[in-house]
């Protein structure tokens, strides 16, 4: 999706475990920036992260009127193993 600038804005790129949290009512998406030269630009990634043994699911106050969650409570550990498992060394 392409996003046009707005000036003095900021724009925040959320992650996958902060979309399960807010039940889908905020999208996550791949992060993509494009070069303008003619422009000043300034990113500042900031990486925020639950404890491994923490449980991720929908927030509560995001379930409304008897919404249901979109996605089962997961352990952050076992999120984190499925889409992120150990590599294996280069031989």
């Amino acid at each position: 999706m392409h996003v046009n600038p707005i000036k003095d804005t900021l724009a925040i790129n959320i992650g996958d475990l902060l979309k399960i949290m807010m039940n889908d009512h905020y999208k996550s998406i791949d992060h993509c920036v494009a070069v303008d030269s003619s422009r000043a630009q300034i990113a500042i990634p900031l990486f925020v992260n639950a404890s491994l043994d923490s449980v991720i699911g929908a927030f509560p106050q995001m379930l409304k009127d008897g919404e249901k969650s979109v996605y089962k409570h997961v352990l952050h550990f076992d999120y984190w193993d499925y889409f992120y498992p150990p590599r294996k060394p280069d031989r």
